[in-house]
């Protein structure tokens, strides 16, 4: 689904804002141009981007911490599947391509996050009001979508 950019007195006249990109409609592949409280400058070449799939994740981890861990970053995978999901087997090295929200997931070949976990299992999250956005210039970066009150 690509978001069109239409002039501010049109939406004006309409009584609208332009549609807001949010955590629910960020899917991957979704395209993607400046919001309304854009604040990061030229990184964007001015231009339109594509919504990638995270190469860090978020966990919550079942002994109460949490943070977020690489899933392609780096070159390196922190998680593991600890319970099947989907068409993945229990012990699957968690990758970028297969990142969903609620994976139970547990330390994996590249951790280096010491006792974070709890020696514990966690549940993924896709984002908690952030999106990565690959732009067509090459850049990428992380962009709020609700984070922060902003879009």
């Amino acid at each position: 689904a690509v978001l069109q950019q239409v002039a501010p007195s049109v939406m004006a006249a309409l009584g609208k804002g332009p549609p807001q990109l949010t955590s629910a409609t960020a899917t991957f592949g979704t395209s993607v141009i400046r919001g309304p409280d854009w604040k990061w400058g030229d990184q964007d070449g001015n231009g339109q981007g594509t919504v990638a799939p995270p190469d860090w994740v978020k966990v919550t981890w079942n002994s109460g911490g949490g943070n977020k861990y690489r899933v392609g970053a780096e070159g390196a995978h922190d998680l593991i599947l600890a319970e099947a999901h989907g068409r993945h087997p229990a012990g699957a090295v968690v990758k970028q391509d297969m990142v969903e929200a609620n994976m139970v997931v547990i330390r994996g070949p590249d951790w280096k996050w010491g006792t974070q976990d709890g020696n514990s299992t966690g549940k993924t999250s896709i984002t908690d009001g952030w999106a990565r956005v690959e732009w067509a210039n090459g850049a990428s970066n992380f962009y709020r979508i609700g984070a922060e009150g902003c879009h």
